[in-house]
């Protein structure tokens, strides 16, 4: 179910997206509380030729990153 709220809500942010960002996809981009980092691999089309920044402060989420999660 969480799955499925994930992929609606990355299909509604695309979708608002989508024309904003079109005209230039060589950007930066921080994403903000990224929890485990789901959505970096999803942002990075819009970055280009930039990293895509993942920043969270909690330390579960942390901890399975360092992990390789």
């Amino acid at each position: 179910m969480i799955r499925r709220w994930f992929a609606g809500m990355r299909e509604i942010t695309g979708t608002l997206l989508a024309p904003l960002l079109a005209e230039r996809r060589h950007r930066r981009i921080l994403d903000a509380g990224c929890g485990t980092g789901g959505n970096l691999e999803w942002l990075r089309p819009f970055a280009g030729s930039h990293p895509v920044i993942g920043l969270d402060y909690v330390e579960t989420a942390l901890r399975f990153c360092q992990q390789g999660g």
